[in-house]
């Protein structure tokens, strides 16, 4: 017989409040229940807006009560951090595996992975591929477009932050790029890169990586719209105009690989509709397909 004290123990983050993504997608109120740690710290070292603090808190609460619904059982204890909260419930659940879907923080996923919890991957994004060599790397790279601002980050550790999202961030997107992976690498690479403004512009606007809730429609685009935008594309080896063939611009291959791989999730969204009636009308689908597989395998290994 399956008792609280040894079914598996799901700890709810406050922004992975999805029921289908994560640690909760397979988590069964016959085998599971639900830990929620409402932090003293996290509530009193940050300057809030009261009404900010409300949404959250109630959005919250009312996912909690979805949760006992469905026949869940949940802990909630407020604590004065996280940590002791985990070691408060541990107490009365001697020996409960605890389960969290890894955070998008990492200052908090080392946290969490040095308290002995098992980190599910965290599949909320559009994207999970590992960095790509480009980005570390300006000579692994013919896209003059990318080239070009790699070799500037790494002269000044800086660029204009049009290039940041039209170009990079944009690469990051549309080749499925880990959004964890992306983030820590402008932690790394950038002067600027202040994590109060980083973490929104790169989760939320950039990688659309918070499922729309900053923004309502992916910043996504292919080669003829960066072409249009400035001189980026100028004496490139890659025709922004072309999808497939060996000089198509990996931008413009990628960005319809992008929206056919998501059509089903866009579909719902009335900003997405013009590109997914533009996707439906390419007659040569399946060979942009082929070669987006073989662009992301060549970027993957440093050679395009």
């Amino acid at each position: 017989m399956v008792t609280a004290e040894s079914k598996k123990t799901v700890l709810l983050l406050n922004d992975h409040l999805n029921r289908n993504f994560g640690a909760l997608k397979k988590a069964d109120p016959k085998t599971h229940q639900i830990l929620v740690i409402e932090s003293e710290r996290m509530l009193t070292t940050r300057s809030w807006h009261i009404q900010r603090l409300f949404f959250l808190m109630s959005a919250r609460d009312h996912f909690l009560q979805e949760l006992r619904d469905e026949g869940f059982t949940v802990t909630f204890i407020q604590s004065s951090n996280t940590e002791a909260g985990i070691n408060d419930f541990r107490a009365t659940h001697p020996g409960v595996e605890i389960e969290v879907t890894e955070p998008s923080s990492h200052q908090q996923f080392e946290q969490l992975k040095g308290l002995g919890l098992t980190l599910i991957p965290n599949d909320f994004f559009l994207t999970s591929r590992p960095l790509l060599p480009l980005f570390t790397d300006s000579s692994k790279t013919e896209m003059k477009c990318v080239s070009t601002q790699v070799r500037d980050i790494e002269a000044r550790a800086w660029v204009h932050h049009i290039p940041r999202l039209m170009v990079l961030s944009n690469l990051a997107l549309i080749t499925g790029t880990s959004p964890q992976e992306f983030l820590d690498w402008m932690r790394r690479a950038f002067i600027d890169a202040a994590d109060w403004v980083m973490v929104p512009n790169v989760i939320g606007m950039s990688l659309h990586a918070d499922g729309g809730k900053l923004v309502t429609k992916p910043y996504a685009s292919g080669g003829s719209y960066i072409s249009k935008m400035g001189s980026f594309c100028k004496g490139c080896a890659f025709d922004p105009k072309k999808r497939i063939g060996d000089d198509a611009c990996p931008f413009t291959t990628l960005y319809w690989d992008f929206l056919d791989r998501n059509q089903e999730r866009f579909a719902k969204n009335h900003r997405m509709g013009q590109q997914l009636a533009g996707l439906k009308r390419l007659s040569d689908l399946p060979e942009l397909r082929e070669r987006a597989k073989e662009v992301l395998d060549l970027l993957s290994r440093g050679e395009l």
